[in-house]
Order: structure tokens, then sequence, then C-alpha cells
């Protein structure tokens, strides 16, 4: 890169670490990462890409680590607004007699959006940038995903009527058209990618 003239781009981002995840396992101490847009366009030195590329902003991210976002695979987004409802109990217990009965009064798409908007934040501030999430209204989670800047994989629980552990209204139907018409609309491209599953209940 030596030579040539500088190439504009939008942010050089520095720190004393740098975790690239390349095939060579490579830990820079100092890093930096140059990007353009929503690209990372290298990473390197500092003094390597402050001498290949002039960038609109500097951000010196000091006594830090850059590395590749955390991915979260297992989630129910939206349930951050129930965080400290009825702690420590047995698993059936706590989901029969508390979560179900709350979930089946107050859970609607608002809350579902409300909820998954909490848990952005929080995922976001903790350096994790895509998730896996199964809960209920998942068009309203992607909305909120795609709206937080987060990459989201949503599997849209349809619980069947008339058992016993029935959670919400919606049919399993109900639930495959409410994802089909989120993926249909596309109202805050690129939304998430979903993936309609069905949850088997005995």
């Amino acid at each position: 890169m030596s030579g040539q003239n500088p190439q504009a781009v939008d942010v050089l981002i520095t720190a004393d670490f740098l975790i690239t995840m390349d095939a060579e396992r490579r830990v820079l101490r100092p890093g930096a990462v140059v990007v353009r847009g929503d690209s990372i366009v290298a990473v390197g030195t500092p003094d390597e890409l402050a001498a290949a590329y002039l960038p609109a902003e500097r951000v010196d991210c000091g006594r830090a680590v850059i590395m590749p976002g955390l991915v979260n695979t297992h989630g129910h987004a939206p349930m951050a607004l129930l965080r400290g409802l009825a702690d420590d109990l047995r698993l059936d217990v706590w989901l029969m007699g508390y979560m179900m009965p709350v979930e089946r009064e107050f859970v609607t798409p608002h809350f579902s959006w409300l909820g998954t908007q909490l848990a952005a934040a929080e995922m976001i501030r903790c350096g994790t940038t895509t998730f896996m999430d199964m809960y209920y209204f998942e068009d309203a989670v992607a909305d909120a995903a795609a709206l937080a800047g987060l990459r989201a994989v949503c599997a849209a629980s349809a619980s069947r009527p008339r058992t016993r552990v029935v959670m919400m209204r919606p049919c399993r139907q109900r639930a495959i058209t409410s994802c089909a018409g989120a993926i249909t609309r596309s109202s805050s491209p690129p939304l998430p990618r979903m993936r309609p599953t069905p949850l088997r209940l005995t």
C-alpha cells in the first residue's frame, strides 16, 4: 500500500488490542480497523492503516479490545420486561404458575417490540451484534431488532390451541402468517432473517 495515495474512508478505529479472527487468529497490539459505510475495509496496525487511508473520523478507544461482535444463540428478547418476576423457583412452577399466566394477560405485539428494544440496548452495550430469538409476535421483535441495527434470527412460537399449556391466543397458522407478512413488508430493510418454526407441545 506504500507509494499510493491514501484512500478516503469513513472511520479509523484504534485500540490497544485487536482480535482479528482471521485464518491465523492474529491478535494485534495495538490494532486498528478501517470502515467505509457498513463494511470493514481493512485491519492492521494503526501506523499501517493511517498511512494507507484518509479517514473522515478517527476514534481512539485506548485500552480496549476491538473484536468481532458476539452472537447470542438462545434468547427470548421481549422477556427483558419480565426480569425479576418470581425468581428462584422450580422451572415448572415458574413457567406454568407465573410466566404463562402473566404472558397470557399482558403480551401483545407492542410488549414484544418494547421488550426487544430494551434487550437490544443491553446486547449492544455488551458487544452482541446478532441474536437468535423465539417468542411471541416475532414480527415485532424483527422490527425492533432492525431499528436497533442488530441482526436477528427470529422463530415465532405457535402454541397449539386447546392444550393445558397454551400461553397465547395466536394459533400455528396465525404465527406463520404474521412472520410471512413481516418478511413481505420489509419496512426496515434489511429485515432480520425470520424462520417461522412451530413450537411442538406434548
